[in-house]
């Protein structure tokens, strides 16, 4: 999921379904928002443009399924994982980080 305002985090702490929509990862758009998904109980998520068509992403907290399911769906939208490192956190989650980049046409 991409958090793009502070507003849109905090709708998340609130929501019905938040229990299955804090399990997912959660990508933040700045400072402030990143905060405000932390605050909704997401697991660290930040994203952070290196460039022209590139960024980086990490995720501190973020169930295996979830995240391998995200990356492949990455891909499948034009955007190419050029380096990923995973890590299993003592709690059944990982931590994940990547460098994307936009596929050249």
């Amino acid at each position: 999921m991409i958090v793009t305002s502070q507003n849109a985090a905090r709708a998340v702490a609130v929501h019905r379904h938040r229990a299955a929509l804090v399990g997912l990862p959660a990508f933040a758009v700045g400072e402030q928002t990143a905060a405000a998904a932390s605050e909704a109980g997401f697991g660290g998520a930040r994203i952070a443009a290196q460039g022209p068509a590139r960024a980086s992403v990490t995720i501190d907290s973020a169930r295996p399924q979830a995240a391998f399911g995200w990356l492949a769906q990455l891909e499948g939208s034009g955007l190419v994982v050029e380096r990923l490192h995973a890590r299993a956190n003592s709690d059944r989650t990982l931590l994940v980080e990547a460098s994307l980049r936009a596929r050249r046409r």
